[in-house]
């Protein structure tokens, strides 16, 4: 059954508005399983480990200095094919589906048990790879879980990008969905399935050029979304709704910070940007606004967002 305003402000920045079913309440026909996932989006490129009992699918590119990109919730690694596209030139880059998204797997009592949070899952991954520090990339809920990680392992982050993140628990911003987004929800409740057409809907609210919304990434979205949600699904989520642990999260960012904001962001406002920077005291971060941009500006502009993160680098790591 669709989740209630409460749980999804809990659950995903990215589903803020939706009415996501559980995968028991799915339709026969329109559920997809991990398997089948893999069997359609697997690349030569793709790995899977498992870290604490989860199997988690991910992709490692390139050589020199390891940027870790993290996506936000209702999403996955193909949220930073662009960027990554740009940084593997000259940096080593490495992503994952965060359990129990995209082609990850399900998260059991016994691994959540393992797995603590975030902090758990993120360590193991770079201690598998044998890298020792990274660069810190998030956007959406991703930024949450950079800024979890720069907080929790200052020695295992030289430097962090946060993008259209929380910076206090999101039921205390008023956010409206749009007319657009009520009626499709309408809509979607006699199925259960987010079809393609409440996709298309959800990122024209979404972006700040809607111009830019491919039919790919409606497929993309559409067919990962078909999935459902499974039990334990936001257990390795760093969310903002623990206000005192995101408060003192952020004060103990040390590492030096970029904010790069998408300002058409209708979940996120630039409000919201600015007291993340307020919020960020042990640091002194830069800025940079997009102005034509929403939620998502991975997505939306890879190469402007992926050049403006190697500029910064070059400023802020040593050569």
């Amino acid at each position: 059954m669709p989740l209630d305003r409460r749980t999804l402000i809990a659950t995903s920045l990215a589903a803020l508005a939706a009415g996501t079913a559980s995968a028991a309440d799915l339709p026969a026909e329109g559920r997809l399983t991990v398997a089948q996932l893999r069997a359609r989006y697997m690349t030569p490129a793709d790995r899977l480990v498992t870290l604490g009992g989860v199997e988690v699918r991910y992709r490692d590119e390139g050589r020199g200095q390891p940027i870790l990109l993290l996506h936000g919730s209702q999403s996955t690694l193909e949220t930073w094919d662009g960027v990554a596209d740009v940084l593997k030139r000259n940096c080593r880059v490495i992503r994952f589906d965060l359990p129990p998204m995209g082609l990850s797997g399900s998260i059991s009592e016994a691994s959540k048990a393992t797995l603590t949070g975030p902090d758990d899952l993120m360590i193991g991954f770079l201690d598998h790879l044998k890298i020792k520090d990274v660069v810190a990339v998030g956007v959406s809920s991703g930024g949450t879980m950079a800024y979890y990680l720069a907080a929790g392992h200052p020695d295992r982050v030289k430097a962090v990008v946060l993008s259209n993140c929380p910076s206090e628990p999101l039921d205390r911003l008023g956010l409206v969905p749009s007319p657009e987004i009520t009626a499709a929800n309408a809509r979607i409740k006699a199925t259960g399935l987010q079809d393609k057409a409440w996709w298309r809907t959800y990122l024209t609210w979404l972006y700040g050029d809607p111009a830019r919304i491919t039919d790919k990434k409606i497929q993309v979205s559409y067919d990962m979304g078909r999935r459902g949600v499974e039990p334990n699904m936001v257990h390795l989520l760093a969310l903002a709704g623990n206000g005192d642990e995101t408060a003192k999260r952020l004060k103990a960012v040390k590492a030096p910070t970029l904010i790069i904001w998408g300002m058409r962001d209708p979940v996120l406002p630039p409000k919201v940007g600015t007291d993340l920077r307020g919020r960020l005291t042990g640091v002194i971060p830069s800025m940079v606004a997009l102005e034509d941009v929403g939620h998502y500006p991975p997505i939306e502009v890879p190469e402007r967002f992926a050049a403006i993160v190697e500029t910064y680098l070059t400023q802020v790591l040593p050569g």
